[in-house]
């Protein structure tokens, strides 16, 4: 795949570099400076939505639908994340996934994918480094955290909150904070931003201030003012568990000003350390650290040429130059990479790139170049490239293993087959070389997708499939495109086929097994399948064993037909 820019990779490249540098070192310039207390400023940024997002992007559902996404809590199917639809309608989380689809038939259910939550959480941190180089992700909380200390005032003059009386530092917070409102608003997510000198505030302004869902929230710097604006927030604003909140309901506190009174030695008594400790980590009295997401590694290798390279001989010595770094510069750093970019800029300033992908993390120098064999014929050189790199991404770490020789054939067989499949699909295309991977589904046919290689999320490269032993009876080694339709004669109508007619022939049965009964989708109301299903294992008189299905049930009234499905042998 080739794409194209106008602007030269050199500027881009620098400037990203730049960028970082400066974040860098203001921040640590501010370290440095021992700031803390009133002088931090953390920004939160909410996103309660994010979860029902994304399934229904993943799912094809409209927003507009009641959608419920559940998690197992004590043998129970309970939603967690509900849809504005379906909280209009009154359906409230905690409720069970069977009493929520008994009271609304039309109403979509998914599990909750806490993984790909925080994967897109973390996506969002490092979308955040264009404000501050530390961010961080709150799982729990679905936000995300900029520490902006040291950078805000780099904001002061880009919008209009050039206050006469405010500071930069005061107003370069507040445009930073309307630009990342702005910013996540244009992509439709509902989010809450709030700023504070601690973490606690902030949380506890962007998840419970009555006014953060219209405009960032900003909590004053000073103690006394910090107080009088977290005094009418509930106490759930403290990330307490729910036992704990339901005991200080119980005594009466519910707000953040009922604790005001108390004593710490007190609270500790009734209710425990860690309530305190949210309690005092909420003014900065305790410490709060967060762990801040790193960026994304890449290692590249560059090439300014001295006279425009053109021609094909010229081209394929330049691939086959900057893979040869690529591979010593992996093999120094003990890391592997599974994405290849081969980028090149001509006489004109015109910047194209090429994107190649291995089936498993590699590094060695003839992967890559058997990978880009066919690098050189796409590229368009015109009147010459004078720029060129190549940048390694999804790395992980491969630290170097010395094998005696016989000792190490799975290894070495794993490899060339490796090496075989990136071959092809570098040739033939992505899509065109795939591999079978599992599905969770009972019906057969629908147990197996096909997918490319390159797109596998297995990142260890480990091709093995998980077997459910005694779950499932044998299934056949080969399945027919299409279930065959076949006539059969039985004793009863529903008793085992006594006789098939299959391919113009009638086969006799003498040994049957079964049935195995195979339900159809009832909680899925996109299913294409409305009939109960039920397999046999019969054998024939010539030795053949065939895996037939009966379609419907008589007991039920329905229409029953028979299919072969596959053969045992």
């Amino acid at each position: 795949m080739v794409r194209s820019a106008s602007c030269t990779f050199q500027s881009r490249l620098c400037l990203r570099l730049f960028q970082r540098k400066t974040w860098l070192c203001l921040y640590h310039e501010s370290r440095a400076m021992d700031v803390s207390g009133d002088d931090r400023q953390i920004i939160y940024l909410h996103l309660p939505c994010l979860p029902i997002r994304r399934m229904a992007r993943m799912q094809g559902w409209s927003l507009q639908e009641k959608i419920g996404l559940y998690q197992r809590e004590k043998g129970a199917d309970r939603l967690v994340y509900l849809s504005a639809e379906a909280r209009a309608d009154g359906v409230q989380a905690g409720l069970s996934v069977a009493d929520a689809r008994a009271r609304h038939p039309d109403m979509r259910f998914a599990p909750v994918d806490h993984n790909a939550d925080q994967a897109l959480l973390t996506a969002f941190a490092r979308w955040a480094f264009r404000y501050s180089p530390v961010t961080g992700i709150d799982a729990d909380g679905l936000g995300i955290w900029i520490e902006a200390t040291g950078t805000s005032h780099l904001f002061a003059h880009a919008t209009d909150f050039c206050d006469t009386d405010a500071d930069d530092t005061d107003s370069g917070l507040k445009a930073m904070c309307a630009d990342l409102y702005r910013q996540i608003s244009q992509t439709g997510l509902r989010a809450s931003i709030a700023s504070a000198s601690t973490f606690g505030a902030a949380f506890a302004l962007a998840h419970c201030h009555r006014d953060v869902s219209a405009q960032p929230v900003h909590a004053p710097a000073r103690r006394a003012r910090m107080r009088e604006a977290l005094a009418d927030l509930p106490l759930a604003a403290l990330r307490l568990p729910l036992n704990t909140l339901n005991a200080l309901s119980q005594a009466g506190l519910r707000q953040i000003s009922h604790l005001y009174p108390l004593g710490r030695a007190d609270l500790t008594a009734r209710f425990g350390p860690d309530m305190v400790l949210r309690y005092s980590q909420l003014f900065g009295d305790q410490p709060d650290s967060q762990i801040p997401v790193q960026p994304v590694q890449s290692v590249a290798v560059t090439k300014i040429w001295a006279e425009p390279v053109m021609g094909y001989e010229a081209l394929c010595h330049m691939v086959s130059q900057l893979t040869a770094k690529m591979a010593e510069r992996l093999l120094d750093s003990e890391l592997a990479a599974r994405s290849f970019e081969l980028g090149w800029q001509r006489t004109d300033g015109q910047v194209s790139c090429l994107l190649f992908r291995l089936s498993r993390p590699g590094r060695r120098e003839q992967t890559l170049q058997r990978l880009m064999a066919g690098a050189a014929e796409k590229i368009d050189a015109e009147f010459g490239v004078e720029y060129s790199w190549i940048q390694a991404h999804e790395l992980m770490v491969d630290v170097p293993v010395t094998a005696l020789l016989g000792t190490d054939q799975d290894s070495l067989q794993a490899s060339q087959v490796s090496d075989m499949v990136d071959i092809l699909a570098a040739r033939l295309g992505p899509d065109k070389v795939q591999r079978v991977v599992s599905q969770s589904d009972w019906h057969i046919a629908d147990s197996q997708a096909y997918q490319p290689v390159a797109d596998v999320t297995d990142k260890t490269g480990q091709w093995s499939m998980p077997v459910l032993t005694g779950l499932t009876s044998p299934r056949p080694v080969r399945l027919l495109d299409r279930p065959e339709p076949v006539k059969v004669v039985a004793m009863m109508p529903d008793h085992p086929p006594a006789m098939i007619r299959w391919r113009h022939y009638n086969w006799t049965v003498l040994r049957a097994t079964g049935p195995e009964r195979v339900g159809p989708r009832w909680w899925d109301p996109n299913r294409t399948d409305r009939l109960s299903r039920d397999y046999y294992r019969v054998e024939v008189e010539d030795g053949r064993r065939l895996w037939l299905c009966r379609e419907g049930l008589v007991e039920r009234g329905d229409e029953v037909s028979w299919f072969i499905y596959g053969l045992f042998s």
